[in-house]
């Protein structure tokens, strides 16, 4: 459901900044935006969101799962010297 008003504010103030920076030409640029968000990101821009989201949070959990198996090879190498 968060997915229409992210979609509504970032739009309004694309608008925003294209009326005051390319007074002339702000609706061919806002078209444009438009097409291209919606023919390359046909979820929207929550999808988009969202698949960022999964891919941090799984190299995330990729890593400390690397550093943890690390971790445990060297402690055991460690203990296996102690001996």
């Amino acid at each position: 459901m968060w997915g229409p008003i992210l979609g509504a504010v970032i739009f309004t103030l694309l608008q925003e900044l294209l009326i005051t920076e390319y007074p002339y030409v702000y609706l061919l640029l806002f078209g444009l935006t438009l097409i291209i968000v919606i023919a390359w990101l046909p979820g929207g821009l929550a999808e988009l969101t969202e698949r960022e989201y999964y891919k941090l949070k799984g190299r995330y959990l990729f890593r400390k799962m690397w550093l943890t198996m690390k971790y445990r090879e060297w402690r055991d190498r460690r203990a296996w010297k102690d001996t």
